[in-house]
């Protein structure tokens, strides 16, 4: 084998590992893209669960107008205070929310006074108009905190609240009835995730004060709809576009089993063409060990007719018959395995294994036929200007002696009388 045809061979082989490691490298991304959009659709359709807990409060406290018998002009809660003595009540309400994982969600709150005439003994509701304090707040969280604590603070003039429900009650004449103001801090807390949303589990409530618009005792009551420190599940679905990662998903997998097909193909068709005589070789001796000797220096066959057998079967036959030992050599470059049997009578069987493009690496080039032709043609002109070089010698020769044979026979003047005498 040549240099340049081991340098070729070398070159393959750098340049396939290199296809192999570039499409290998693509169907790993590929796979781990597949891997990632299935996790993300898996995800999103999935439910996931947050405890959460809530809180509401209100607490008050009454101011006075001037007068001998307190000495304080602000009372605390719990008390019972005289109607004429009141001045103004101020109330702070509070709403804490507790998850234990951060969502996306928004909520709203608004605090008003509400003025109640109602029936004493039904308690339906004769009179109530709305008289805002705080006018509606609306914040939208994005997963920013895991805590929500809503606090604020509203007063009223009592006094004005009692004249406005007697306006109502005393030109109406109304017997049986009974008013109060209500003052209310209502909260919504809406989460993107659905439940917060269902009819059992909508985060709306209400934080109330109620105080009893009355000519001599005020009995201030608290009351709150909000489930005090209880601890409650919120079952979600995570948002997102579930069906656009599982196409994508879906995508990405076909594509990646194409690219791996495609790459188990690549690495058969571009594979070493000595792969299989390797195996082929290694089959056969490890199968037939015991009946083959095999020599480091290759075999003298000079002298030998060589006979070339089909099978290795054959061969088991010529050693069973000619009781002669097979002989297995293989050359340098690891591309020809040739097994042997001399005989005594100068003749050699020969079995061989060899690489699938072995002819075409030890073949002997052919002379093209131009320029065989060329050659040729350069080597008649050649021939046919020596040749008439040589004619032209010969002619010229024969000229010389014709020219030297016609002097000698013609006589010179001074000659002439001397024979003319002699006769």
């Amino acid at each position: 084998m040549s240099e340049a045809e081991k340098k070729r061979r070398a070159d393959y082989k750098k340049n396939r590992k290199k296809w192999l490691t570039l499409f290998s490298a693509l169907a790993l991304v590929m796979l781990a893209l597949t891997l990632l959009f299935t996790y993300v659709s898996y995800t999103l359709g999935r439910n996931y669960y947050i405890h959460y807990a809530e809180e509401g409060d209100v607490s008050y406290r009454v101011h006075l107008l001037e007068n001998d018998f307190f000495e304080e002009d602000t009372l605390g809660e719990g008390q019972m205070y005289v109607a004429s003595l009141v001045d103004r009540v101020s109330a702070d309400f509070c709403y804490a929310l507790r998850m234990d994982e951060a969502v996306n969600y928004r909520y709203s709150y608004r605090v008003d006074a509400v003025l109640e005439v109602a029936h004493i003994g039904t308690g339906k509701l004769i009179y109530a108009p709305v008289y805002p304090l705080i006018d509606e707040k609306t914040v939208s969280v994005d997963r920013a905190s895991t805590d929500l604590l809503i606090r604020e603070s509203v007063e009223i003039d009592y006094r004005s609240y009692h004249d406005m429900a007697e306006r109502f009650v005393g030109p109406l004449a109304l017997k049986g009835v009974t008013s109060r103001v209500v003052l209310r801090m209502t909260i919504d807390v809406i989460s993107t995730c659905e439940s917060f949303e269902d009819e059992h589990s909508r985060n709306s409530y209400a934080v109330s004060l109620q105080v009893p618009l009355s000519d001599q005792f005020v009995d201030v009551a608290m009351t709150s709809d909000v489930p005090s420190a209880e601890s409650k599940i919120l079952a979600c679905t995570r948002g997102g576009n579930r069906p656009l990662f599982l196409g994508l998903s879906i995508g990405f997998g076909v594509l990646d089993v194409a690219l791996f097909a495609f790459l188990a193909i690549f690495a058969y068709q571009t594979r070493n063409t000595d792969i299989n005589y390797e195996i082929k070789v290694k089959r056969l001796v490890a199968k037939y060990k015991s009946y083959i000797q095999e020599i480091t220096n290759p075999f003298d066959a000079e002298g030998y007719q060589l006979l070339m057998v089909k099978t290795f079967s054959e061969m088991l036959e010529l050693r069973d018959t000619l009781q002669s030992p097979i002989l297995m050599n293989e050359n340098a470059d690891k591309t020809c395995t040739r097994f042997l049997i001399p005989t005594n009578t100068k003749m050699l069987y020969v079995f061989e294994i060899k690489v699938d493009d072995y002819d075409e690496l030890y073949a002997v080039v052919p002379v093209e036929e131009e320029t065989f032709e060329e050659e040729y043609t350069e080597e008649e002109t050649t021939e046919e200007e020596i040749t008439e070089e040589e004619t032209a010698e010969e002619e010229t020769a024969e000229e010389e002696t014709a020219e030297e044979e016609t002097a000698e026979e013609e006589p010179t003047e001074e000659e002439a009388p001397e024979e003319s005498t002699v006769v």
